[in-house]
């Protein structure tokens, strides 16, 4: 990620307001894809994931008539 320990866990432990880029950085680091999704969706995104067991592999596709 290009960001020393020190940073890391000042960021971790809350003494550290990371910008947006770095948020992206630390959860791509963790092969994770941040989305920005409406409030008023996150019940129906919460309903998919758990149909999945949690599983994204297994999960219906968040786009297209599956909705």
């Amino acid at each position: 990620m290009g960001r020393d320990q020190t940073y890391v866990a000042r960021v971790e432990g809350g003494k550290r307001d990371p910008r947006w880029k770095t948020v992206l950085d630390f959860a791509r680091a963790l092969e994770l894809e941040p989305m920005l999704i409406p409030r008023s969706w996150v019940p129906a995104v919460d309903a998919i994931v758990q149909a999945g067991g949690g599983q994204p592999e297994v999960a219906p596709p968040l786009a297209g008539g599956q909705w």
